[in-house]
């Protein structure tokens, strides 16, 4: 399943704060698992996700949690 940071109905499923293009992001996944920032795109924009993320098992999920992002992670830094 294919999620946003901000659903249809304009309610955040995640916290976000605005996209800053300048910073440089990495595409793909985070191999070693460590916690990241990452970021997802609507067809609103770009927004950073505000907890730490991690790639693991073949998916992003919160770092603190374990729980899988309901998001498509477009970069990471």
């Amino acid at each position: 399943m294919s999620g946003y940071p901000i659903s249809d109905d304009k309610l955040p499923l995640y916290r976000v704060s605005p996209f800053h293009p300048a910073w440089v992001w990495n595409i793909g996944p985070c191999e070693d698992g460590r916690p990241c920032t990452v970021y997802s795109f609507d067809k609103r924009g770009a927004y950073v996700i505000q907890f730490k993320c991690a790639y693991r098992n073949g998916q992003w999920t919160n770092a603190a949690s374990g729980e899988k992002l309901l998001c498509t992670v477009e970069g990471w830094r």
